[in-house]
C-alpha cells in the first residue's frame, strides 16, 4: 500500500472514530504497528491529527464550512461520491482536447479518471499533478502543462498573480471546476485568491464544468466565482432532498449530469 493510501484510509478511520490507536488502524488494515506509528507522527505533523493517549485524534474547531481546512482533509470527504463525479465528468473528454482543471478535491478524481487518449491538461494543483503522475504513467500521449506563482501549502495549490497570468495564456476546451456551494444565484468558493484563479480558468475556456457532491447544493461561501448563465454543466450526484435546486439549475440552462451513489 503507497504511503499517500495509508494516509487516506487512516484519516477516513479517524473521521469516523475521533480517536484511533496504532492497534485498531494494525488490525483494520494490512499496515505494521511501526509504520502506523511512523504514519500517525506524520499525519501530526502535517497539522492533521493531533496526538492523544496511545494514538491521534481528530483536530478540535475544525468546521466543515471553515475556510482553511487541510486539503489532505477534504479529499476523505465524501469521498466514494467524488470517485463517481471524477468518472462522469472524465466520460465527456474527447481525444486532442485541452483542459482546466482547479484545485479541488473532487477534480482530483477527474485527474484520476482520465481516459487513455491524447489530452493536454493545465493546472495549478500539486496533488493533481502527482495524481496524474501515479495513474497515467503509461499514457505517452498526455501532456501536463502548470501554473506558476505562490504556493498555498495547505491546499497544495499555486496562486496570486504569477499563477493567474500563467493560466490566461492559455485556451481550452472545458475548464472543470469544484466550489464550495451552488445556489440560484450562483457558484460560490471561500477563498477569494481560489476563486480568481477560478475566474481565469471559466474566461479561457469553451465550457465550464463544475463538479460538486450533493452537500454543495443549495449552499453558498464567502467569495461569489460566477453566475450560473456561465455553466454549461453541472454533475452532481443523485439527491431527492436537492431536486428542486437541480429542476432550476436545468430551467436555467444548465446541462444537469447526476451520478447514481
Amino acid at each position: 500500500m503507497l504511503q499517500e493510501e495509508r494516509y487516506e484510509k487512516i484519516l477516513l478511520l479517524l473521521k469516523e472514530k475521533r480517536h484511533i490507536t496504532v492497534e485498531q488502524v494494525h488490525i483494520s488494515f494490512p499496515i505494521s504497528a511501526s509504520t502506523v506509528r511512523r504514519d500517525f507522527r506524520e499525519l501530526v505533523e502535517r497539522n492533521l491529527a493531533r496526538r492523544s493517549r496511545g494514538g491521534i485524534s481528530l483536530l478540535t474547531g475544525v468546521k466543515e464550512n471553515g475556510k482553511n481546512i487541510p486539503f489532505d482533509l477534504r479529499r476523505v470527504t465524501h469521498t466514494k461520491e467524488k470517485e463517481k463525479l471524477g468518472a462522469a465528468a472524465a466520460s465527456l473528454l474527447q481525444p486532442y482536447q485541452t483542459i482546466f482543471i482547479d484545485g479541488g478535491t473532487t477534480t482530483l478524481q477527474l485527474a484520476r479518471f482520465l481516459p487513455k487518449i491524447p489530452l493536454t491538461i493545465i493546472t495549478n494543483s500539486i496533488p493533481h499533478v502527482m495524481m496524474m503522475i501515479e495513474h497515467h504513467r503509461d499514457n505517452p500521449n498526455l501532456e501536463i502543462y502548470t501554473a506558476g506563482g505562490y504556493v498555498y501549502v495547505s491546499w497544495n495549490v499555486n496562486l496570486g498573480p504569477q499563477a493567474r497570468y500563467c493560466l490566461a495564456q492559455y485556451h481550452a476546451d472545458y475548464a472543470f471546476m469544484s466550489a464550495r456551494g451552488i445556489n440560484k444565484e450562483g457558484v460560490y468558493n471561500h477563498n477569494e485568491m481560489v476563486v480568481e484563479i477560478e475566474r481565469v480558468m471559466i474566461d479561457n475556456a469553451d465550457r465550464v464544468v463544475f463538479m460538486m457532491d450533493h452537500s454543495k447544493i443549495g449552499e453558498r461561501s464567502m467569495s461569489f466565482i460566477c453566475g450560473n448563465n456561465d455553466i454549461d454543466i453541472l454533475i452532481t450526484s443523485k439527491n431527492d432532498d436537492k431536486k428542486s435546486f437541480l429542476d432550476f439549475f436545468r430551467e436555467s440552462g444548465i446541462e444537469v449530469m447526476e451520478v447514481e451513489i
